[in-house]
């Protein structure tokens, strides 16, 4: 037996609480029948195959109908638009300034993000703050995406707020794919700054034993020195200046990358 809160998060997953006499009778068909490898539960597959498959394939799934039908939205191209061509939300943005347009999308990905943790709305978002701080898990993440794919139009796959660490950057995401934004994940031009932004972000989010394997902190403490030197005058003058996200991490690996 389990008590409400556990019941909830079950559902949550996908993963519904069955009737004791339901579950017994299934399992007595079972043995009435020589079966001895199954499972007997109540799964959503919608809720639950896409989270389950989130990390990796999952061969187990691939004989079931109803989980991979679950899953074809992330591995199938169904022919539908995945620009958000058409969408309410596309010819809004067509009609703003850029800033307006950053300013509505960074409030639609605040909006979705509120009401997946539950919060009482987008000012109690911070947009700079890594969705694995938030609170996100996987769970959290395919709702989210799931969210954001009926408000926008979009396609995107259930790693987006794995690929897009905060707020912003995700926004900055969906701006590209809508057409005129800045996307931090693929390697387009950007301030040095932003890139320091999403480096930050994703620092705060690791783990002890991931910082310790990664060598991260004498890395940075080197890219800090390095920076001195710059001040100092000792290094090449203006390198980082107007720097990509791949000049950066080409820095990073040229001077100070794993042995």
């Amino acid at each position: 037996m389990v008590d409400e809160t556990v019941d909830a998060q079950l559902r949550r997953m996908g993963l519904a609480t069955m009737d004791p006499d339901v579950a017994i009778g299934a399992l007595q068909k079972a043995l009435d029948h020589g079966e001895s490898h199954l499972v007997v539960a109540d799964i959503d597959w919608s809720a639950f195959a896409p989270v389950y498959a989130l990390a990796r394939p999952r061969p187990l799934l691939a004989e079931l109908p109803e989980a991979a039908l679950a899953l074809g939205g992330d591995a199938a191209d169904t022919g539908a638009p995945d620009d958000g061509a058409g969408s309410p939300l596309a010819g809004r943005l067509a009609e703003v300034t850029p800033a307006e347009r950053e300013r509505l999308l960074l409030d639609l990905v605040r909006t979705q993000v509120a009401a997946v943790l539950g919060h009482d709305g987008p000012s109690d978002v911070d947009p700079g703050r890594a969705f694995k701080a938030l609170g996100f898990d996987s769970v959290g993440a395919v709702d989210l995406r799931n969210r954001l794919n009926a408000a926008t139009g979009l396609r995107l796959p259930a790693t987006a707020v794995f690929d897009y660490a905060t707020p912003r950057a995700l926004a900055e995401h969906l701006g590209h794919r809508l057409g005129g934004g800045q996307d931090l994940g693929a390697g387009s031009a950007v301030p040095v700054l932003s890139v320091l932004e999403r480096l930050e972000a994703l620092v705060a989010g690791l783990s002890r034993e991931e910082i310790e394997s990664t060598r991260m902190t004498s890395r940075l403490q080197g890219l800090v020195g390095g920076l001195h030197q710059t001040l100092a005058g000792t290094a090449v003058p203006e390198r980082l200046e107007g720097a990509t996200a791949e000049d950066v991490f080409a820095l990073i690996d040229q001077e100070w990358g794993v042995e």
